[in-house]
């Protein structure tokens, strides 16, 4: 279980002369803590800001019972502050994550010249409750991880202007395998909301993308075509093998979903139960949903409507490779009598009584309602509220740490 005190404490008022085992004598920075954590440490960082003008590396790893844990202070906001980073070009970070069974939990991330949190060869990393906004660049990006957890994370309003505006993604996961993605929000960044890049075997599941594309005062970045949902690399086979789930894409400039045409060897996506909504606003070759390439991706139960805004010809467009029943349009379900469009009621895109898209799924293996599953990411009855489960509020320790296991 995770220690119930912690190992060292940092405050923006505090002092690296000090030894930062008490509330009272507490580090000044993260660097200092990191050059002192061992497995099994939980390092709290009071509220207020940290700032650096080096790069933070976190190089000790912790052990699959033994994790290291940087945590806000409980009741506090600790904001990671990239003010006086330096500026390493594309494709830098402003804390490094080098050591593999660390949890980042309850924490901001803001105001970085690149990317924020940058995972480089570090399996069993734990994102959770982290809020990143405002970095120009992805403020979460996992290179070359594994068996890492990325849950509860509001990653919204990112972008990076001295890349064209597209290397700012919500999430990015590149030449990762076996992760998991949950409950996840991905909003009104610059490039796609989540990009599993050349990663294999992830589970995505209980997501929100929307108005990808878009800034914070509703323009667009620069005419860009910016997807909800990326989950292949176009013309390149490795990656894929993922489950994508109960997730929402909408209002994205681009597509909602999409498996961005990869090449022959590809593994196949097992792609159900989620819906997508007005997306394609600034192309007519968009769609809400997209696979195009020559592999047998799975696709069921999934609902896919043309918005108002958008430009699309059609909802969907996939190839003759792709094994696909009981979605909206194979049962020609245009209007599937959503209660609400309004994003901002707790209604919106939850089905009606009277909906067609109720009990016209097919068993997928996971539980449902009624006769049969229903079409798309909220069974009758449920709230993207519902869908969202713990977001936002800190998951189980118990669940976090039985996944830090090997």
């Amino acid at each position: 279980p995770p220690p119930s005190q912690a190992s060292y404490y940092i405050s923006p008022t505090g002092s690296d002369s000090n030894d930062g085992r008490t509330p009272s004598t507490p580090f000044r920075t993260i660097q200092r803590a990191a050059s002192v954590v061992r497995p099994g440490d939980l390092v709290y960082l009071r509220g207020g800001s940290y700032y650096s003008s080096s790069y933070i590396d976190l190089a000790t790893s912790g052990t699959p019972d033994r994790p290291i844990v940087w945590e806000s202070y409980p009741g506090e906001r600790a904001i990671i502050n990239g003010r006086d980073a330096p500026n390493g070009g594309r494709g830098a970070g402003f804390v490094r994550i080098y050591g593999s069974h660390q949890v980042f939990r309850n924490l901001d991330i803001t105001n970085t010249p690149q990317h924020g949190f940058l995972i480089i060869d570090a399996n069993h990393i734990v994102f959770d409750g982290i809020r990143g906004y405002f970095n120009r660049g992805t403020p979460i990006n996992g290179f070359r991880t594994s068996h890492s957890l990325f849950i509860n994370n509001v990653l919204c309003d990112n972008a990076d202007p001295q890349n064209s505006y597209d290397d700012a993604d919500g999430l990015t996961i590149a030449f990762g395998d076996n992760n998991i993605v949950r409950y996840n929000i991905f909003c009104r960044n610059s490039d796609d909301g989540l990009d599993i890049w050349r990663s294999t075997n992830t589970l995505v599941e209980y997501n929100i993308a929307y108005s990808n594309g878009y800034n914070s005062v509703g323009n667009i970045y620069h005419n860009r075509l910016v997807n909800g949902f990326k989950l292949g690399v176009y013309n390149l086979r490795d990656g894929g093998g993922h489950t994508v789930r109960f997730n929402l894409a909408y209002n994205n400039t681009g597509f909602g979903f999409m498996d961005n045409a990869p090449a022959s060897g590809f593994t196949p996506i097992t792609f159900y139960n989620n819906t997508a909504w007005n997306n394609a606003q600034i192309v007519n070759w968009a769609r809400d949903i997209s696979f195009l390439s020559a592999i047998p991706h799975i696709v069921r139960n999934n609902l896919a409507v043309l918005g108002p805004n958008s430009l699309a010809s059609s909802a969907v467009q996939l190839s003759s490779t792709v094994i696909r029943s009981h979605n909206s349009w194979d049962l020609g379900i245009t209007n599937p009598n959503f209660i609400s469009l309004d994003t901002s009621s707790a209604f919106f895109l939850a089905l009606a009584q009277n909906s067609p898209a109720i009990d016209a799924g097919i068993g997928m293996g996971v539980p449902y309602t009624g006769a049969a599953p229903d079409l798309g990411a909220l069974e009758f009855g449920r709230t993207i509220a519902d869908l969202l489960g713990p977001s936002m509020i800190l998951a189980s320790s118990s669940e976090l740490y039985a996944y830090l296991q090997p």
